[in-house]
């Protein structure tokens, strides 16, 4: 997770976190059907607007199964703004969250987080 402070961070959802910012990963809880958080961390809509160091990119692959997983726009943008943001990443085939070091990015092959 990234050293932002709560100031410039909130839930993908919008909803107040079940688990406070700097305790999980994730303030959201796992649901074990999917192998995803019920919810995200997000930078801030205004902190998103001050520009991105990286392109916006919506999809990456997985190294280890080949599959390619799409994630949502402010998700996206945060990478985008703050590409150590995140220290995993989720595989929608695999159903778990590994490092992004194992992901690359579909467009052009860098890795996620780089």
């Amino acid at each position: 997770m990234s050293k932002d402070s709560p100031a410039n961070v909130e839930t993908y959802s919008g909803e107040l976190p079940d688990i406070p910012y700097g305790e999980a990963s994730a303030p959201g809880y796992v649901n074990p059907e999917t192998g995803q958080n019920t919810d995200y961390w997000v930078l801030t809509p205004e902190e998103r607007s001050q520009g991105f160091i990286r392109p916006v990119r919506r999809s990456y692959l997985h190294r280890k199964c080949g599959a390619e997983t799409v994630m949502g726009q402010a998700i996206a943008e945060t990478y985008a703004r703050s590409p150590k943001f995140y220290g995993a990443t989720f595989c929608w085939k695999c159903k778990d969250h590994f490092p992004v070091k194992e992901f690359t990015w579909d467009d052009d092959g860098t890795e996620v987080g780089s």
